[in-house]
Order: C-alpha cells, then sequence, then structure tokens
C-alpha cells in the first residue's frame, strides 16, 4: 500500500493508517473476482481506502480516494470493468455520506488516463517545498 503523492511511505503513515481503519475514521473496500456469478467466494483483485474530507474554510465535504492496492494481476480488459464499478461504487459512497465530490491524489499515468476517461477532472496539480 503506497500513501498519496503527498505523504512520506513510513512505518507510521501504515500504522495511523491502520489505526483510522480500526476506529472507523478509514474504510477499506475491496473488489473482488468470483470463479462464476453463483457463489460467494472469491479472491480480492485490489482494494482501496476512503476517508472523508470536511473542508472548514469553504464547508466542502469530500470523499477522498486514499490509495489504490492492485492485489493481483488484472488483465487489461478487466481492468476497464473495474474502474467502472469502482467509478460508480464511490460515486454512490460519496452521495451517501453527503459528499459533494470524491477527490485523489494520482501520479501514476494510466491510473490518471482510466480516471479522465470517466468524467475525473485532472486541472489541479499538487506542488510541495521540502523544508
Amino acid at each position: 500500500m503506497d500513501p498519496p503523492m503527498h505523504a512520506e511511505k513510513c512505518e507510521m503513515v501504515i500504522a495511523n493508517v491502520m489505526q483510522a481503519l480500526m476506529n472507523g475514521a478509514m474504510s477499506a473496500w475491496f473488489v473482488m473476482r468470483y470463479s462464476n456469478k453463483e457463489t460467494v467466494e472469491g479472491s480480492p483483485m485490489a482494494m482501496f481506502i476512503t476517508t472523508i474530507i470536511n473542508e472548514t474554510l469553504s464547508g466542502g465535504r469530500w470523499l477522498l480516494l486514499y490509495t489504490v492496492a492492485r492485489l493481483q494481476h488484472v488483465p487489461a480488459n478487466e481492468m476497464e470493468v473495474v474502474w467502472i464499478q469502482c467509478n460508480e461504487f464511490l460515486k454512490k459512497l460519496a452521495k451517501a455520506d453527503g459528499c459533494t465530490k470524491v477527490i485523489a491524489y494520482g501520479k501514476n499515468i494510466f491510473s490518471l488516463a482510466h480516471a479522465k476517461k470517466l468524467g475525473w477532472n485532472d486541472v489541479a496539480r499538487l506542488i510541495e517545498l521540502e523544508v
């Protein structure tokens, strides 16, 4: 699991995410692969973690897609379906939680291309300054 690009990848971040998952401040979701539609047994293909952001100055409430991790190889033809299903799921989840947007940080060129095809706006850019 990689944190968003603005966060340091270290054990403390992973521990904080685990704590947030345990206390309900973050949620983990799994994309499952089923061998057939008749069974409830499947294997996880990917996992994503979300949290709610309440921006106090603007009053905005957004669902943050904190991280996505692929847990097994997903063929390209299945990946398109996964993107569409996850996109729809995230929109429904955001609406159910009273959010007006789903937001995410991204730098993976393939993820950005899929997101753009599904209607995500990618005009913002993260800039950072090490101190």
